[in-house]
């Protein structure tokens, strides 16, 4: 049975920036992940409802469970700028 992290992802995926559009070459990326964040286990990307990137790194299978307190607070951070920039809240005081 192959497991997900004996497998590395291939082809390249859009990125935009404020400067532009970059593909990101997604063997790169694996291998930057392994090489340089140890700390990194798991990885899913969704764009427009599809799910382009599902990567897991340091044993870890895709079907395990981690602890991701730290980046609940920062994706719920994340989403309070988009809606006070959007004008759907006022502050973060709302």
């Amino acid at each position: 049975m192959e497991r997900a992290a004996d497998r590395i992802p291939q082809g390249k995926i859009p990125h935009k920036n404020r400067i532009g559009e970059k593909m990101i070459n997604l063997s790169e990326f694996h291998s930057y992940v392994t090489d340089n964040q140890s700390n990194i286990c798991q990885m899913t990307v969704i764009q427009n409802g599809k799910t382009i990137l599902n990567d897991v790194w340091n044993s870890y299978k895709a079907e395990d469970t981690v602890h991701t307190m730290s980046v609940t607070k920062s994706i719920v951070s994340l989403l309070v700028g988009i809606a006070i920039e959007q004008g759907l809240i006022g502050s973060v005081d709302d």
